[in-house]
């Protein structure tokens, strides 16, 4: 009877201590622990396409364990690789019947997984930035086209500021403005518009999320909102417009259209 006991509580002790784990590996996703819930939700999908239509998954699948190996880097690699899975589900939920509701339970399994993933890559990022990664920035006669009027190139923001500032904003039809470069490794290696004649281009950043969780472009944005602040200070002007992330530039010449701030 003790030894009974004894086992039934050895048996509850490693249930406890798995879910413990499971809970820990959630809230503290390693790139292993992502990779295992990749695993186990690739053998879920394929288990599922078998069972919605094996006839059809006979023609398509020689290999039952190369295609979870497929599954499971799709999930791995992003959004943009697993949403011919996802268009799937989605259908099959939509559809009804049988299996309405495996697919819809399916589909936030995913959802969840890429959120889990995302959050990941976002905390590595912020914690541990790539050594080499580096910013430029460079000012532009014409940010539409950068080579076909005055351009600068390799400077800090300070550095182009100065420029920005000499090149007279009438010269021709292109806005003026400086942009920067965000050297990182990434597929985002390149140019980008900053601010243009005197307005933030914040919206545009956001769009790019790479951008947005950059703590190099966002330092860059921070100093460069700084800076805007500051020229209106300088020609003794407070055009500066927080709700529009501009300074006017008629502030050069003494004459705000805008009217003190």
């Amino acid at each position: 009877m003790i030894d009974a006991i004894e086992e039934q509580m050895q048996i509850l002790h490693k249930e406890r201590n798995a879910e413990k784990e499971q809970i820990e590996v959630k809230n503290n996703p390693s790139r292993e622990g992502l990779e295992d819930t990749a695993q186990k939700l690739a053998a879920e999908l394929d288990s599922f396409a078998y069972e919605f239509d094996p006839y059809g998954y006979g023609d398509e699948v020689e290999d039952r364990s190369v295609a979870v190996d497929d599954l499971k880097n799709q999930l791995l690699a992003g959004d943009s690789h697993v949403q011919g899975v996802k268009d799937y589900l989605r259908e099959v939920a939509e559809e009804g019947g049988e299996y309405a509701g495996q697919a819809s339970a399916l589909l936030a399994e995913i959802n969840e997984f890429e959120l889990t993933s995302q959050n990941m890559e976002v905390e590595q990022t912020l914690q541990n930035p790539a050594a080499d990664a580096q910013i430029t920035f460079y000012v532009a006669e014409c940010m539409e086209f950068p080579n076909l009027g005055e351009l600068h190139e390799n400077l800090t923001l300070q550095e182009a500021f100065a420029i920005y500032d000499r090149i007279p904003a009438k010269r021709m039809n292109g806005i003026k403005g400086i942009g920067f470069e965000l050297k990182d490794g990434s597929i985002y290696d390149g140019q980008f518009p900053l601010m243009e004649t005197g307005r933030l281009a914040t919206d545009a950043i956001d769009l790019v999320e790479h951008y947005r969780e950059s703590p190099l472009v966002q330092q860059a944005v921070s100093d460069c909102r700084d800076l805007l602040e500051q020229k209106g200070t300088e020609y003794g002007i407070r055009c500066f417009r927080w709700s529009q992330n501009t300074y006017c530039e008629e502030a050069d010449k003494e004459v705000c259209t805008g009217g003190p701030a």
